[in-house]
């Protein structure tokens, strides 16, 4: 009886290799000769039973599986669920005034660089006019920017 099950996965694998390399055939840009690849009309039905069973779980009537306990995944407890948003939005409301705090020192720190870095022109300005002064010169141009 294992001799068959190998069989079978052996058989499952080479499909889904083969469908695999099929689909990302279809994916690629072209450019090239088409893979000779084609499914068998067993296979594809294989392929089709296969994804039915892993993407979705639904029962296969061809294969004699009948619906069986749905499982539901779920807190018991409500009030863990409850407790559980609870903290989750006062840690949302913590972040989120800290990041507040954090751009609005942003700003000012910001203000703060931009009014020193005028004053730093306004004192080089100054430098320059005496510069200008010393070396004799009655008429200066300071560009502002």
């Amino acid at each position: 009886m294992s001799e068959w099950k190998k069989v079978f996965a052996d058989w499952t694998n080479n499909v889904k290799k083969k469908a695999r390399n099929i689909y990302l055939a279809q994916l690629q840009t072209g450019g090239g000769l088409p893979i000779p690849i084609v499914l068998t009309d067993l296979e594809l039905q294989l392929i089709s039973v296969l994804t039915k069973i892993v993407v979705t779980g639904m029962p296969i009537k061809e294969l004699g599986l009948t619906k069986g306990l749905v499982i539901r995944s779920g807190l018991i407890n409500n009030q863990k669920s409850t407790r559980s948003r609870i903290r989750m939005r006062k840690l949302h409301r913590t972040c989120f005034h800290i990041l507040q705090k954090g751009q609005l020192a942003l700003i000012k720190n910001t203000t703060e660089i931009t009014n020193a870095l005028k004053n730093v022109n306004i004192e080089l300005k100054r430098l320059l006019n005496v510069i200008f002064k010393n070396k004799g010169f009655t008429t200066y141009y300071v560009h502002d920017y």
